[in-house]
């Protein structure tokens, strides 16, 4: 039962994410995950914006802690730079 929720909290995750991805160009910039609580999860940084992001949207390839980084993923920011 426990493994079905986070299963279920992993996909809305990576759907969540994927939303995000479609917007993005492959521009350099910044990025952080947010909880459902506006709790910041993880800031990063990309070369490019829109590959990076992509790359959480495959839990399969994704370790354990990541999984459950974007199981908890509810928004995301995003800041363009220069490089």
């Amino acid at each position: 039962m426990i493994e079905q929720v986070q299963q279920t909290s992993l996909k809305k995750g990576c759907h969540t994410i994927a939303t995000y991805v479609k917007r993005l160009k492959n521009t350099p910039g910044v990025y952080r995950m947010l909880s459902e609580r506006g709790d910041v999860l993880y800031v990063g940084k990309a070369k490019a914006l829109k590959k990076r992001v992509n790359s959480y949207t495959n839990p399969n390839r994704l370790t354990i802690r990541l999984q459950r980084m974007v199981a908890l993923t509810h928004a995301m920011e995003f800041v363009e730079t220069h490089t």
